[in-house]
């Protein structure tokens, strides 16, 4: 424990050009540190500081030394820092922006559950469609459903995105249900206008990965908009489980392939701006996400699929 001292003083004597000045912040006194720096320097056998009237200058070993010196005190204050976050009530307003689908469909029960276990948070939801500025329009994280999220942001992944293959039994029992993936080509595929899904959808079987390409009469650019035209009868779609899976589940939409895959490599991510030390409503916000979404999520327990 001394010797860890001693490092860190050693560094606060390098960051301050002076023994005077790393004395004065440590609060002890000059002579002090000139002690330990020389018993430092005894132990280690090497010179680690060239002393002269004016200046202090460090050795080749010495610079070597002071950058383990300086990375350890700085994980010493972040360690610091984190404990007393911790023991730190959450509380003040946090800003989330999440998709419209998502917030309608699923973030009332979530949200709720939230601010029942961390009254003092005030939570302020921006339900859009758009990919908001975090940095310029002041949000604390977002909710965002892609392939990968942004280089300049920090992202936790929070679930894997299962897509479904899915159409209304009055749909099928007009057009007959589809057996292969090909068999596609001769149905009304309804195609969200803004997903990299749009004319052509892909399949795995076992290592088979098999792309399709589909058409239609409508494509929209919201997802729950192509699931009540499913549900009307309006075609086939493709949909993540979180949009589709409620309805799966009571047989309002029939899962068609399910001994394919359908795949989209999307997550859902909990996206913020990078920062050394986290709020703590933030970091019990993304925690418990995170507890929420652990496999399988919400919208998949329990989830059956009605033969038809």
């Amino acid at each position: 424990m001394d010797k860890l001292a001693s490092m860190l003083l050693f560094a606060q004597v390098v960051e301050a050009h002076s023994f005077s000045a790393a004395a004065r912040r440590a609060g002890i006194a000059k002579s002090a540190v000139s002690k330990r720096i020389a018993q430092l320097e005894a132990d280690l056998k090497v010179r680690l500081i060239n002393r002269s009237t004016r200046q202090l200058k460090l050795t080749e070993v010495g610079q070597a030394y002071y950058e383990h010196c300086a990375r350890i005190a700085r994980e010493a204050e972040d360690a610091a820092h984190t404990v007393a976050n911790l023991a730190v009530a959450p509380r003040g307003l946090l800003r989330v922006s999440a998709s419209s689908t998502f917030t309608m469909l699923h973030m009332a029960p979530l949200l709720a559950g939230f601010l029942r276990r961390y009254p003092e948070v005030r939570l302020e939801v921006e339900a859009t469609d758009r990919v908001v500025d975090l940095l310029a329009e002041d949000f604390d994280l977002a909710l965002r459903i892609s392939m990968g999220p942004a280089e300049n942001l920090v992202a936790r992944k929070l679930v894997a995105l299962r897509w479904s293959l899915c159409a209304a039994p009055d749909y099928l029992a007009r057009r007959g249900q589809p057996a292969t993936p090909a068999d596609l080509a001769r149905h009304d595929c309804l195609t969200h206008s803004s997903s990299l899904a749009l004319s052509s959808w892909r399949f795995r079987r076992g290592d088979a990965v098999e792309t399709v390409s589909v058409a239609g009469s409508c494509s929209v650019n919201n997802a729950e908009t192509l699931r009540h035209m499913a549900r009307a009868g309006a075609g086939v779609v493709l949909l993540p489980n979180y949009v589709v899976g409620e309805d799966i589940q009571s047989g309002r939409l029939i899962a068609l392939l399910t001994e394919h895959v359908a795949f989209e490599e999307s997550a859902l991510y909990a996206v913020y701006k990078p920062a050394r030390h986290m709020a703590p409503k933030q970091r019990v916000f993304i925690d418990y996400l995170v507890e929420v979404f652990a496999a399988p999520p919400p919208w998949e327990r329990a989830q059956t699929a009605p033969a038809l």
